[in-house]
């Protein structure tokens, strides 16, 4: 039977066989209840299932990526989410920044000194080339972060 009206006598109409059919109110209590215990069976298997996904949806995964030359080439440094690099002066990664890949739901800000200071420029998108922007081979400090939206 399928229900589909409720009388105000408390009687459950549906089909069965294509006949219009009643169902006394214990069976409707009875239908009543399975349909609960499913739904919430349901509901504990999808809490299950979702838990902690957004929160660590970039947990482990790289956030963003900076490559020495323009295009994506070069050498690369991954980034993962709320991770932060300082390079001083002579090291291999200060101020050879050249492209750069943030990920959908991360955003990757860069300085232009050491320990996050100075100017910096914000991105949620990548940049195949910064030749132009000002900011090429500029880089010498950047955090990468991602928020738990996506």
């Amino acid at each position: 039977m399928f229900p589909f009206l409720a009388d105000a006598v408390g009687c459950l109409f549906g089909l069965r066989n294509g006949k219009l059919a009643c169902a006394g109110r214990d069976q409707m209590r009875l239908r009543r209840r399975m349909l609960m215990k499913k739904l919430v069976i349901l509901t504990a298997v999808a809490s299950v299932l979702c838990a902690g996904t957004a929160s660590a949806q970039y947990e482990g995964e790289t956030g963003c990526v900076m490559f020495e030359h323009a295009n994506f080439r070069g050498r690369a440094i991954e980034m993962g989410s709320n991770d932060s690099v300082s390079f001083r002066g002579g090291q291999f990664w200060n101020d050879r920044v050249s492209s750069v890949i943030v990920r959908r739901g991360c955003t990757f800000v860069a300085y232009e000194h050491s320990r996050m200071r100075g100017e910096s420029i914000e991105l949620n998108r990548r940049v195949r080339d910064f030749g132009g922007s000002g900011w090429n081979d500029r880089i010498s400090s950047a955090e990468c972060y991602c928020d738990d939206r996506y």
